[in-house]
């Protein structure tokens, strides 16, 4: 037996929980047992909560066109990037910089454009998938702090909580702080001596809003960072890898000149702002990922209705 973490809750299970990062390798497993992932991967759980607001506003786009869409949720990044190439799934998105990273199995930096062009180059000349473009918005690592406090100590960019590094601490996912994202930001801005402490992602955002952590580690789409007035801090060498979300289309899809077409108006539509309060109507205010999907749709259709020409007077010339 075992407990967790579960909304806010503490609850009690009959089996031990997985490792988090060990503990669901087995494809089969991740797949048959889509809640144990969730549970156990906060990634995982956010990269879903992403893509179901964004999902709909993708198949509201299609039925318009006269498309008849089958939803496949709960798919992980693995197993959708196979359906995809294998033509299991049509459409799809993804982050450049999860493609980036365990399928190109890259680590080394690169800027936000040359990571979408070498993706987009591999993923047509290999698996013969199409990247229609970005959506807009980008969804990656951030160190963010309190705007006040950023204020008090003059930091505007990770570069500057150098300086400081010896009197801070850095608030995080405990997994975060082994991964190579966390490594190659400390070591290109000398943050070793930084203190570092882990916490239950649930916490973070509250934690360095009341001062109890200097700096967390944040998505920088997430809600709660207007929501909690909180700053992210520039990365101006781009030690953080970029995480732009794409619109992907399967070879069978790609072949197809009609859906290349429909999903056009997507690309470039939702920028970071939009996304930051598609997500904070979800983790502040409660409402549903599929609700909020269909309001985000909602406004992007209005967005995109042209205006009636300026017919003056009415009078002739």
């Amino acid at each position: 037996m075992s407990t967790l973490m579960l909304n806010g809750n503490v609850v009690r299970t009959l089996l031990n929980m997985p490792e988090k990062w060990h503990g669901l390798e087995d494809v089969e497993t991740r797949y048959r047992q889509r809640y144990l992932d969730l549970i156990a991967n906060p990634e995982v759980l956010r990269l879903f909560v992403v893509r179901a607001k964004i999902v709909s506003s993708l198949r509201r786009q299609l039925e318009d066109r006269g498309a008849a869409v089958v939803k496949k949720p709960n798919l992980g990044s693995t197993i959708l990037f196979d359906a995809l190439r294998n033509d299991t799934i049509d459409v799809a998105i993804d982050y450049s910089g999860t493609i980036w990273a365990t399928v190109m199995k890259r680590d080394e930096p690169a800027s936000r454009s040359q990571t979408i062009a070498e993706v987009s180059r591999y993923l047509e000349e290999v698996h013969g998938i199409a990247t229609l473009g970005s959506l807009g918005f980008e969804n990656a690592y951030a160190l963010a702090m309190d705007r006040g406090r950023a204020v008090e100590l003059r930091v505007r960019s990770i570069a500057d909580l150098a300086r400081h590094a010896g009197t801070l601490t850095l608030g995080g996912d405990p997994e975060v702080f082994g991964r190579p994202e966390w490594r190659r930001v400390r070591d290109a801005y000398g943050l070793g001596a930084i203190r570092t402490r882990g916490m239950d992602s649930t916490f973070l955002y509250g934690a360095v809003r009341d001062g109890e952590v200097d700096v967390i580690t944040a998505y920088s789409s997430d809600g709660r960072i207007a929501a909690f007035e909180l700053v992210v801090l520039a990365d101006p060498k781009q030690a953080f890898p970029p995480y732009d979300a794409l619109l992907l289309a399967g070879p069978r899809a790609a072949r197809t000149p009609q859906l290349r077409a429909a999903l056009r108006p997507l690309v470039n539509a939702i920028g970071d702002d939009t996304m930051r309060a598609a997500n904070r109507s979800v983790d502040i205010d409660g409402l549903s990922p599929v609700l909020v999907g269909e309001r985000l749709w909602h406004q992007l259709a209005a967005s995109r209705v042209p205006r009636p020409p300026d017919r003056g007077s009415g009078r002739p010339d």
